[in-house]
């Protein structure tokens, strides 16, 4: 295998996992089937394998979920739905002031025909009283994480990469990647 196949319409998610991993990623978009569930790692094994189905290669994907405390977890990996019909910012005003405890949560899967494995990361965290911060996508003008007073979007990419959920499921994957060289490719 001459590179990691990653599938993703995402270009910012494409970059990170290529500087986590420190390895070359082939980023294709391909439409893939998304299953409504609450359960991260049964969105990416199914993801993983109908993208295998389509690529006829090993692939890696990936899934976020979003959970706020206040709504019992909800709307964990439905979040693109709450974002693309009540949006960020309306979000922080319907959120209860006594309870924005959140966690983001990252989830990578990689199949190879044969065996999927998942890794997975956690940051916790607050959702802020309101939109802060131009930097970073998704909700990090939101999301405040834990020990830090400032949203993923004010402290900057370079401190979220280091501190955030994507990083923590990135290093489990890329422990998985050295430890099994078959999946190594040349810089």
């Amino acid at each position: 295998m001459k590179e990691l196949i990653y599938v993703t319409s995402n270009d910012n998610k494409a970059r990170e996992i290529a500087e986590t991993l420190g390895i070359k990623i082939k980023r294709v978009s391909i439409e893939l089937d998304e299953i409504q569930e609450m359960d991260l790692e049964k969105i990416i094994s199914h993801k993983a394998r109908q993208a295998y189905g389509k690529l006829k290669s090993p692939v890696i994907v990936e899934d976020v979920g979003f959970y706020i405390d206040d709504w019992n977890g909800f709307p964990g990996p439905l979040i693109k739905w709450l974002h693309a019909t009540v949006g960020y910012e309306k979000l922080t005003q319907i959120l209860s002031k006594k309870n924005r405890n959140a966690e983001f949560v990252v989830a990578y899967g990689f199949y190879d025909g044969k065996k999927f494995h998942s890794f997975v990361g956690s940051s916790k965290g607050k959702i802020a009283l309101s939109l802060r911060g131009k930097g970073g996508w998704g909700f990090d003008t939101i999301f405040i994480p834990k020990g830090y007073r400032k949203t993923f979007a004010e402290l900057g990419g370079s401190i979220k990469l280091k501190i955030s959920a994507r990083r923590i499921a990135l290093e489990k994957l890329r422990r998985f990647i050295k430890k099994n060289q078959k999946l190594r490719t040349q810089r």
